[in-house]
């Protein structure tokens, strides 16, 4: 039988443009080949930090590659983003925070050496930290209902401890006072603990804590809790309940926890690395330790629907960053 040779040649040329022919394996197929590296913005020993170490001891034997961990504090995670934007987009180099990273720095800095949604992309949402409403046992007030009714006869008289300008902490404060319409003091500290050991003390007369300071407050029997600042109750804490359903309607906010790559990395790859992180964080030890410090997994949502997240979080903390005045520069 005669071959038609101009039809062979464009027979194998439509094939090689299709990829049929000689394809290249994907970047997934032989990814991870190496190390992978997770770069945290916290000093060693904080939530994100053993948080992210358990899920690297997870990661390693999901993806059958070293994983480790690499601490860079520091200016509000901003050192670590510009670490992580400036990495070879290949998947090697990872970060791990929270929103302030996305949603809260590029409103506070006028000159932020990264772009959230240009120099990174989302990975994989993981965990949902809320903040708990604390005041001194000293105040007469066990509701937030009661607290708002106390600052609005008392105005501009009530202080709120912060872990300092610009924190998750201070925006939630204001976001309380914006919606209660209440005149509040705000008291930046250098840190959630310091800003506990004020509450403690009955220097100031609320403030918004993460969990483990909260409930040391409140095992010491100095502070109580009166809410915490999710829509609804957290299943891990069910005798808390909302400052939404507690006098606030509307009242929701918290920061995401998260995975970022550099811009560019291959979506195969950013792929397979969102279904392992998901299989680690679902792992019954994870589940436990979380809670522990009064964080919850997040709903499963593809890196897509993560970049969602982050853009409606932006947003969210941009109206409340230019509500306080807060600035960083």
């Amino acid at each position: 039988m005669k071959i038609n040779t101009r039809v062979l040649f464009y027979s194998i040329l439509f094939l090689w443009n299709m990829g049929v022919l000689f394809c290249k394996p994907s970047e997934a197929q032989t990814y991870p080949s190496k190390t992978i590296k997770i770069i945290v913005s916290t000093a060693a020993g904080g939530a994100p930090d053993v948080i992210a170490r358990r899920i690297a001891d997870k990661l390693k034997n999901i993806l059958h590659q070293s994983v480790v961990v690499e601490n860079k504090p520091g200016a509000t995670g901003n050192i670590s983003a510009v670490m992580v934007a400036n990495a070879p987009p290949d998947g090697y180099t990872l970060l791990y925070y929270d929103s302030p990273i996305w949603a809260i720095n590029p409103h506070l800095y006028q000159k932020l050496p990264y772009d959230p949604f240009k120099d990174l992309m989302p990975v994989a949402q993981t965990h949902l930290a809320p903040l708990f409403l604390v005041v001194p046992t000293g105040l007469q007030i066990n509701t937030v209902a009661q607290l708002i009714e106390y600052a609005r006869k008392n105005p501009g008289k009530v202080s709120y401890a912060s872990a300092g300008i610009g924190s998750s902490h201070h925006l939630t404060a204001e976001q309380f006072r914006s919606l209660a319409n209440i005149q509040i003091v705000h008291v930046p500290y250098k840190g959630g603990a310091p800003a506990s050991v004020a509450l403690s003390a009955g220097e100031v007369e609320m403030g918004f804590l993460s969990y483990p300071l909260a409930v040391a407050g409140v095992q010491s029997g100095k502070t109580k809790i009166l809410g915490i600042g999710t829509a609804q109750r957290a299943s891990s804490f069910p005798d808390i309940p909302s400052i939404a359903e507690s006098g606030l309607p509307g009242f929701d906010i918290y920061t995401t926890l998260g995975f970022l790559a550099p811009a560019g990395t291959p979506s195969d790859v950013v792929f397979k690395l969102s279904e392992a992180i998901s299989v680690a964080i679902n792992e019954p030890d994870i589940k436990e330790l979380v809670t522990s410090y009064g964080i919850s997994l997040a709903p499963k949502i593809t890196s897509a629907q993560f970049g969602v997240v982050m853009r409606a979080e932006y947003e969210k903390f941009g109206q409340i960053v230019k509500s306080s005045g807060a600035r960083m520069d």
